[in-house]
């Protein structure tokens, strides 16, 4: 990326980069006159070739920059009027008192700058080629003419001078002035151009003792200095020829090479000058001592100074392009100390092309910037005025990358905690650390959900609205019926100030027991009277809402959360085991939203049965519910976003559940987010172990006396499809039949490879049951009879199940 600027206390600090060819275009104008005189010291050249060119706007020039077709000036005269041309292009001939006319012969583009360069001539003592002088005319008028704006233009060592060290850091010699036509470029190049007319008055071709504004000094003896050097050569025949002997060109020329002491050879004094601008340390006592006792510019420097820079002239120091991550910043710069030169005090200015992916943000001298919160680049530019109404600028790109995702899913249960942040102890999370690690995920998911709205979760929502994704808000509930009201009312605050897309009440409340089905439900009507129009939600276990229809019943989606781990079921079973009781779910809510709020597989930590934590595990279960979810086209959270070391208190598995572990490193997902999926393992559309009559088999019964886990029947189901079929459990105790695990739930969900499992012990008596049956039934027969204390089962159920069984205890 090129950094341009306009002048520099040491021009070498600018840079330049690639370029592309200009083109040039002119037309006739008639009686626009631009006249002057081009002069070396005091004599009149005659015979010089003037030619007026336009910086390119195509390409970019500058120090070290090789001059090419891509970043030549463009010559604005006509040949067709001047009637003389040569490589460079049109020109007119100055007469012998060194006056030149320019009319009918040019146009400019307004906003493009412009300025003379005369070549060759007689200064008095026969033709000099080596004589090459400059001077600014500045910005085209709107009028693309000059014709009101510079009636009088002299021509000489002084206007060289100024303007080589106005626009050096975009030339790379006389005839390659050039920058890129971007905004901020020719926003520079143009403040750069500005500059000349604060340090010499046009008309004269004399250097300023103050500025026009007369609130800075104008470095006149040093100006004049550098036109006495130039002088030596321009008032000379321009013979060449050393080192014995030098000649006055031949010790400038191999004095203000390109590169300083080393490089090309100049062959004419202006584009000495310009590389005299870029190596202002280059051989001082040499170039001091060329002109002689007559120079014609005084007053002038008496003593070799240590360098030759304008120190008038203001400059920034650039700052490189620099590259964000989601959710981060770029580091604050004080633009007060890149100033270079010029006559405090300073003001500042930023111009910036793109603020969607991040702004900066300008205090004073202080250049900070907002977070990154979308891809992409913000060219950002810096402009510096000085006390003397003197002017740089320079830009730099701000680009923020952010990863490549094919598939983000839906939505990630999101917790900031981390380190040692506990929300059990009360730890405040900060914007800032909510924004860092919110970027960090936005690019996988489009969906965050929270878990509470106090101690700085409250910021969540709006946060996640700046990446662009939706937010479902959770008011935490408790036994703390306080703590509680606070919470909802916070969240009604929140979705009144447009931070909450779905606003969900209570995560797991039923399952833990803290409240009741009638106070969830209250909280629930509270949100919703307060803000009808944001969806109110609640959060639980799968069951907790078949179990408390009410609830589902009243909540406008219902956030169920499955964890096959818990359940026990071996990695290759464990989506057929969610698939099976999500339609369950569905089934008891025909028409009700229902969103997966929470399933994962924990990458390390115990054994449940047979769900065994590992990092393979972790990352296997994630591809195959994601494939899932993708095929089943159903809405998701994800649990979770990263590891969390505060729940060691949840036992070994409690820390390992996230995608991103403690050190922000994805841990797994990589396949998932570049688009891979899996083939349907869920569905179960294929009788286990093939045609054959449909049989049911116990393969685990619980003695009588067990409860817990320990109560848990498993059998076997063969010759059907298990998409197709269910099992209905019931057990005798006290003289009769009672319908398992529970009235709100009575079907058995059958997995993929025919085993089933369901609770035997549910309250009451239950684990004093003496016998169990089971029924393998269609789907088309609904839910199976409600049976309560009846010493006989429905005949029904014989008479639609495809196999039954029996047993004593």
């Amino acid at each position: 990326m090129r950094i341009p600027a306009v002048v520099a206390l040491s021009l070498s600090l600018f840079f330049a980069g690639c370029s592309v060819g200009p083109t040039a275009s002119t037309s006739v104008h008639p009686s626009v006159a631009v006249g002057g005189v081009v002069h070396g010291g005091q004599q009149p050249i005659s015979g010089a070739h003037v030619y007026l060119f336009a910086a390119n706007t195509t390409g970019t020039a500058g120090p070290g920059v090789a001059a090419s077709a891509g970043n030549a000036s463009v010559s604005l005269l006509n040949a067709a009027s001047t009637h003389n041309s040569d490589s460079l292009g049109a020109y007119v001939l100055t007469d012998a008192s060194g006056s030149f006319s320019i009319t009918d012969d040019y146009s400019c583009v307004p906003n493009t700058q412009v300025y003379i360069y005369a070549l060759s001539g007689n200064p008095g003592v026969g033709t000099n080629t080596a004589a090459g002088l400059l001077a600014v005319l500045g910005n085209c008028p709107a009028s693309g003419n000059f014709l009101t704006a510079t009636p009088f233009v002299s021509v000489n060592e002084v206007s060289t001078v100024v303007a080589a060290y106005s626009f050096a850091a975009f030339a790379t010699d006389a005839t390659h002035v050039s920058s890129s036509g971007s905004a901020f470029d020719q926003t520079a190049i143009a403040d750069a151009f500005a500059n000349a007319a604060n340090l010499a008055d046009i008309a004269s071709g004399l250097a300023f003792t103050t500025t026009p504004f007369g609130n800075a000094i104008v470095p006149q003896s040093e100006i004049n200095t550098l036109a006495n050097i130039l002088a030596s050569c321009v008032n000379s025949a321009g013979t060449i020829s050393g080192p014995t002997n030098p000649t006055a060109c031949y010790t400038l020329f191999n004095s203000a090479k390109s590169q300083g002491s080393t490089g090309t050879v100049p062959t004419e004094t202006a584009t000495a000058a310009i590389d005299i601008a870029h190596n202002p340390s280059a051989d001082i006592s040499d170039l001091f001592a060329l002109p002689t006792a007559a120079a014609p510019f005084a007053p002038n420097l008496t003593t070799q100074p240590g360098n030759f820079t304008i120190p008038l002239l203001v400059a920034l120091q650039p700052t490189g392009s620099t590259q964000v991550a989601l959710g981060q910043t770029f580091s604050t710069l004080d633009l007060s100390q890149q100033v270079l030169g010029g006559t405090p005090p300073y003001s500042f200015t930023v111009a910036q092309s793109n603020t969607t992916p991040i702004a900066a943000v300008l205090a004073g001298s202080m250049l900070a910037s907002d977070y990154a919160y979308h891809g992409g680049t913000n060219t950002v530019s810096v402009t510096v005025t000085d006390a003397a109404h003197m002017r740089a600028s320079y830009s730099f790109n701000v680009t923020v990358s952010v990863p490549s995702v094919v598939y983000p899913v839906f939505g990630i249960d999101y917790s900031p905690y981390e380190n040692r942040q506990d929300p059990n102890a009360g730890s405040q999370i900060s914007v800032d650390q909510l924004t860092r690690s919110i970027g960090l995920i936005a690019p996988y998911t489009r969906t965050v959900r929270s878990f509470g709205v106090d101690h700085g979760l409250e910021n969540i929502g709006c946060i996640a609205h700046k990446f662009g994704l939706g937010a479902y808000i959770n008011a935490y509930i408790s036994k703390d019926t306080v703590a509680n009201e606070t919470a909802v009312q916070t969240l009604i605050q929140l979705a009144k100030q447009g931070c909450v897309d779905v606003a969900v009440i209570g995560s797991e409340a039923l399952y833990r027991g803290d409240v009741t089905a009638a106070q969830l439900t209250g909280y629930v009507d509270e949100f919703r009277a307060a803000v009808p129009a944001v969806k109110v939600a609640a959060a639980d276990t799968y069951y907790e809402f078949t179990q408390n229809p009410s609830v589902g019943a009243d909540v406008d989606i219902i956030l169920a959360n499955y964890y096959p781990y818990f359940e026990g079921w071996k990695i290759s079973l464990a989506i057929a085991n969610l698939h099976a009781e999500d339609q369950q779910l569905q089934k008891a809510f025909p028409g009700k939203e229902i969103i997966v709020s929470e399933t994962g597989f924990p990458s390390d930590g115990t054994s449940v049965g047979n769900a065994v934590p590992s990092l393979a595990n972790a990352a296997f279960y994630f591809l195959n519910f994601e494939s899932w979810a993708q095929a089943e086209n159903r809405k998701s959270f994800y649990f979770e976003f990263r590891d969390e070391a505060w729940k060691t208190g949840e036992g070994p598995i409690g820390p390992h559940w996230g995608i991103f572990d403690t050190t922000n490193a994805m841990k797994y997902g990589a396949d998932v987010f570049a688009g891979a999926t899996i083939p349907d393992n869920w569905s179960c559309t294929a009788p286990v172990s093939g045609a054959g009559t449909a049989s049911i088999a116990f393969t685990s019964v619980p003695p009588i006396g067990s409860v817990g886990t320990d109560a848990v029947l498993q059998g076997q189901t063969t010759h059907v499809a298990p998409s197709d079929y269910y099992v209905a459990a019931y057990i005798f105790v006290n003289g009769g039949w009672w319908t398992k695990p529970t009235f709100a739930s009575p079907r058995t969900a059958i997995q993929c490879d025919g085993s089933f499992s369901t609770e035997l012990v549910t309250g009451g008596s239950d684990p004093s049951a003496t016998r169990v049956a089971a029924f393998l039934l269609p789907n088309s027969f609904g839910d199976p009879p409600a049976v309560g204390g009846s010493a006989t089962l429905p005949q029904a159920l014989y008479q639609a199940a495809a196999a039954s069984l029996i047993v004593n205890r």
